[in-house]
């Protein structure tokens, strides 16, 4: 995973107030945490931050006042809409030291089952992967082209990462090309088929042969 650098600036000022007041002014409260340092409160430009995170980065040298510190990011948090980050919190990285990431997938292609009618459902746009800092990747990648109706593909059936693992349960879904309702697939799924009609009068006239 590649490390970029951030700029921080320390900030003595806690609370809901002060970070309304920081973000007001275009800086995005942050944290760092974790192994043998201290706990530390800054603020990042939050354009740049914001631009950091849509490239799909997650790892970052932070240089905070005179210190220079090496995180990943371990939580983001948006405001009520979804639209607007608000605080952002990272942990500390050691280059000997694995840690689990969750690590976006990067899709390639349309599903064969899509043009055939069929909806793709992806259910996990990240997945989290555990390795050392340096080879955690940036991405995931996945060609679905081939997928037909009712694919699925668990964790277990992803492509395996150089010097890394995934984290999650084999058996979670990650994505499936959905069958139309009331397809053939479907109705077969579902142990679907012709059923006989009943014929009324057909029970009454048997049990009266059988007496």
């Amino acid at each position: 995973m590649e490390e970029l650098f951030l700029n921080g600036e320390p900030r003595s000022e806690l609370g809901s107030r002060a970070a309304s007041a920081q973000r007001q002014s275009g800086r995005l409260p942050a944290n760092l945490y974790g192994l043998e340092g201290g706990n530390i409160h800054f603020t990042l430009d939050t354009k740049v931050f914001s631009r950091f995170l849509s490239e799909g980065h997650r790892m970052a040298e932070l240089r905070i006042g005179a210190k220079v510190e090496h995180g990943v990011v371990k939580e983001v948090q948006y405001d009520g809409m979804g639209s607007s980050i608000v605080h952002v919190d990272f942990t500390r990285v050691s280059r000997d030291v694995a840690i689990e990431v969750e690590v976006p997938l990067a899709l390639a292609g349309v599903p064969k089952g899509v043009a055939a009618g069929g909806s793709l459902n992806v259910t996990r746009h990240e997945v989290l992967v555990r390795g050392l800092p340096q080879d955690l990747p940036e991405s995931i990648p996945l060609n679905i082209e081939t997928f037909d109706l009712g694919h699925v593909v668990r964790i277990g059936d992803m492509p395996p990462i150089p010097s890394c693992e995934y984290a999650d349960d084999d058996d979670m879904v990650v994505l499936m090309v959905a069958v139309p309702r009331g397809g053939p697939e479907e109705e077969a799924a579902e142990g679907g088929g012709p059923v006989e009609p009943e014929v009324i009068g057909q029970k009454k006239e048997d049990d009266e042969n059988s007496d």
